[in-house]
């Protein structure tokens, strides 16, 4: 299994905030080392964007309830394109939180390492809810698990997916549920989508309903001779299907190597 990384506080580098310019400000000035803790509440809020280049850092959620911790978007249809904006960072866990109501992307990333994403709820994004980008080396080690990402009924549109992940090599998805990832405007994108030379990651013990397509390991032919996606495990997923105009459930496409084992499919 691949491990959670573990963050590593420098003394008396907890900084703790309750409101939405404190949040702002603290991630502004976030230091390698250090621990945003956000206190209860609904903070309504634009992109936060955490400073590149930074490593051993956490952004968490006073208690163990992402529901207590609320960053808030203005909607869907709104300019706020996403919620917390993540590049070329190492070392992070971002946990106990929940993220809604942006018009593109929960969470976005890009030469991520080492970055474990953790009891976070994601709710009513436009498009992907996590979305990792395959600029520059790629991503390693990014882990998503004990969470939730739905839409509250269905997609704007079709163009859209749960996780999004692309160039991520040992990463995870587990223990989450998914759910609602469908439109009433043409089919929509797997819940889960790993692809763009992908290699050796797992999906894993994940409850996913009412979505219209759900795991998609590689999606389509690469144009080069590196396979969509490589490698890696499917296992112990639940699947329930339920509502009309779905595709298939778990899709292998151009991934060679891949294990689909042990997954339930109602």
């Amino acid at each position: 299994a691949i491990p959670l990384w573990t963050f590593n506080a420098c003394p008396g580098a907890i900084v703790t905030v309750s409101t939405t310019q404190q949040l702002y400000d603290a991630v502004a000035a976030l230091q390698n080392g250090q621990e945003i803790v956000i206190e209860p509440g609904i903070y309504n809020i634009t992109t936060i964007n955490v400073p590149p280049g930074l490593d051993n850092i956490k952004i968490s959620g006073s208690g163990t309830n992402s529901s207590n911790v609320i960053l808030n978007g203005p909607g869907m249809n709104s300019t706020v394109n996403f919620g917390i904006k993540l590049t070329q960072v190492s070392n992070l866990v971002i946990k106990n939180i929940t993220i809604r109501n942006v018009k593109e992307h929960a969470i976005i990333g890009d030469r991520l390492t080492n970055v474990t994403f953790d009891n976070v709820s994601l709710i009513d994004s436009g498009d992907q809810f996590l979305k990792i980008n395959p600029d520059g080396p790629g991503n390693t080690n990014v882990v998503l698990t004990n969470s939730l990402i739905e839409y509250t009924s269905i997609a704007p549109d079709s163009y859209t997916n749960g996780v999004d992940y692309h160039l991520c090599n040992a990463c995870v998805v587990r223990n989450t549920r998914i759910n609602n990832i469908r439109s009433d405007s043409g089919l929509a994108g797997p819940a889960i989508l790993i692809w763009r030379g992908s290699r050796d990651n797992i999906v894993e013990n994940n409850t996913m309903s009412n979505n219209q397509r759900d795991i998609s390991m590689g999606l389509e032919v690469s144009p080069t001779s590196t396979p969509d996606n490589r490698f890696g495990v499917v296992s112990g997923n639940i699947i329930t299907r339920s509502g009309a105009n779905n595709d298939v459930p778990i899709m292998i496409a151009d991934s060679p190597g891949t294990i689909v084992t042990r997954n339930t499919i109602n």
